[in-house]
Parts: structure tokens; sequence; C-alpha cells
């Protein structure tokens, strides 16, 4: 079943019949109004996935978007099914003007693997070295981007020392510092890297959850000379999206 309005192809055996009509109503909604509407509250997400019959595991194909022509798996629940090929539609052109065909990128929380096969799509000639802590989130990072070769996979979280870390899902995670050749909260993890953020100078783009931690991580980002950009014409909190880049002049 192909929904337009979302971007992507889904088997209809998937879902029953209230089930497809559910999903092309769905797909009719712009994909902002329908991210409010559906993220805005539990109870309405817990409609919608009765009457998917979810939550569920499932393949899709994007049809548009970044991600055009590839295969991804995901859950019913997830904005990478439910807003589709229109996941934070504001940063795509972003990303294509700042970064370059040869550029690594480090996708530090890349959780199934979206963003992580947008930048090797955007950056070709280069590398992704993407970081996932949770062991079921690994799992699916690896079976999303099995045939990307320029996707390198780490299992571990990244904050600002070396060790191990308690993880919610069961068992613990390695913890790895960047400073040392190389997520617990941004700030941690902008701590552990300033020599390398003053070194290398790096463009950074990151999901902003609320406003202590805009404050915190403007001030660090500020302090070594970052300009900081909201991308979202919308300052909404969780999920809003900063560029940082080098102040010039």
């Amino acid at each position: 079943m192909t929904v337009q309005g979302i971007g992507l192809v889904v088997s209809e055996r998937c879902f029953s019949l209230i089930g497809c009509i559910a999903l092309k109503a769905l797909s009719g909604i712009p994909s902002a109004l329908r991210e409010r509407l559906v993220f805005g509250g539990y109870r309405r997400q817990l409609v919608l996935q009765r009457l998917l019959g979810g939550p569920r595991s499932l393949s899709v194909r994007y049809t548009r978007g970044p991600l055009l022509g590839l295969r991804f798996t995901c859950e019913s629940t997830e904005k990478y099914f439910i807003v589709g090929a229109d996941l934070e539609h504001e940063l795509i052109p972003v990303l294509r003007n700042v970064l370059k065909p040869t550029d690594v990128v480090y996708d530090i929380g890349a959780n199934a693997g979206y963003w992580s096969l947008a930048f090797s799509r955007f950056c070709p000639s280069g590398a992704v070295y993407a970081f996932e802590p949770s062991p079921t989130n690994y799992a699916r990072l690896e079976i999303n981007t099995a045939e990307t070769p320029n996707i390198m996979l780490i299992c571990g979280a990244v904050s600002d020392s070396t060790g191990t870390a308690r993880f919610s899902e069961r068992g613990s995670v390695s913890s790895i510092r960047l400073d040392g050749e190389l997520e617990v909260k941004r700030l941690r993890l902008f701590c552990g890297a300033i020599d390398l953020l003053r070194r290398s100078k790096p463009i950074i783009i990151c999901e902003i959850h609320n406003r202590l931690e805009e404050a915190a991580v403007s001030s660090t980002l500020g302090a070594l000379g970052y300009r900081i950009e909201n991308i979202e014409r919308e300052r909404s909190f969780p999920f809003s999206c900063a560029l940082a880049t080098m102040r010039t002049g």
C-alpha cells in the first residue's frame, strides 16, 4: 500500500481494513499538524495504535525524501512511520548546505539509523560513525544500515568520561570519551569533547529538549566561539534542532 501523504510504501497485510482506512485518513493531514495531533498526547497515540492494530514492527520503503527508495525497519509508534518522509523536513536543506560529499559525520544517538542513512547519502565519499547505546535500537540499526558500507556502527554511549553506564533497558553499555580519539546529556558530551571542538571546529546539529539544556549548550559552545541558530521555525520543546557553527570575523 502506497501512503502518498506520508511518503512511504507498506504492506497492506500489516493492517486490518480499519487500520488501512485510519492510515489513509492520517496521511491526508499535513505533516506538521499530523505530528502535533499524534504526539501531542499519550491518549491520541494509544487510540491510533489501536486502530492500526499496533504497536508493531514494520518494514517500509520511502517514496520521497532523503531516504528515497530505501527500506527501513521501524515501529508503528515512531515518527519514522507516522511522519514518514516529512520527518524534520526543515533540517534537510540545512544538511544539504553544510555537508560536503567527503565529510565525516558522528551520529551520536543514532537510534534506528534514519539520519545515519541520510548522512551517508549527503556524504557518499565520506563516512558516518553511528553511536547507539540501546541494544534494542542497535539491532535495528544493524538491519537498516547493513547495505551501506560507509556507515560504521558503535554500540555505546558518548559522555565526558570512559567507563560503563547503567542503561535502563538492562545491563550496562560502554561510554567513549571524544577526546580519546573520539549520550548521557548534551552538556556532558560537549564537555568531554572540548579539546576536539577547539582543534577541529566541527559543525554541530543537536536536539534541544528544554530551556535548561538550551542555556547550558549555548553557554558551553558560545564560550568556544560557536554561533547557535534555531533550525525549526516553531520553538517547541522537546525536539527543537539547533545548528552550531564557528563565528567568523
